[in-house]
């Protein structure tokens, strides 16, 4: 059938009216309610699991790692040890020829250090002889002071 004029405007009725109040939706909230409760207490059921796990993979891994790492760091020092022993046994000469650069950049700074320091170096040397005096001072007060009870004694 065309679309036409005549059938563009139906006609007006009466359209029944539904009226919706708390107690449609009875059915529909106990519904929600039991969704509600299955769904949590499984969440907790596989949360609990989860948490279960997680803390027993986490204390197996502590104790396998405080059993294992001691044994891998000696063997890393074995290692360590047998690369030292094999370079000297192999580069000897360079070795003591670097051991002779460092020392001789030490003893450089050293003398820089002092040339920087001076009134540093004087004054850590008299604080130290000073200590030191006064440690002998009192070795020799408690040395008398033995020395003198024991004459006493006899």
């Amino acid at each position: 059938m065309p679309f036409t004029s005549e059938f563009w405007h139906p006609q007006v009725y009466e359209m029944p009216r539904t009226v919706l109040d708390g107690s449609s939706f009875d059915f529909f909230s106990v519904f929600v309610k039991s969704a509600i409760k299955s769904s949590s207490s499984i969440a907790l059921i596989i949360l609990g699991v989860v948490i279960s796990v997680g803390l027993i993979s986490a204390v197996i891994s502590k104790i396998v790692e405080t059993k294992i790492a001691p044994m891998q760091a000696v063997k890393k020092r074995q290692f360590g040890r047998l690369v030292n022993s094999l370079d000297f046994e192999r580069n000897k000469s360079e070795l003591i020829d670097d051991k002779v650069r460092s020392m001789e950049l030490n003893l450089l700074a050293k003398q820089v250090f002092r040339r920087k320091h001076r009134d540093l170096i004087l004054t850590d040397k008299s604080e130290e002889m000073q200590l030191k005096q006064e440690v002998r001072n009192f070795y020799n007060f408690k040395n008398e002071e033995y020395y003198r009870m024991r004459n006493d004694e006899e």
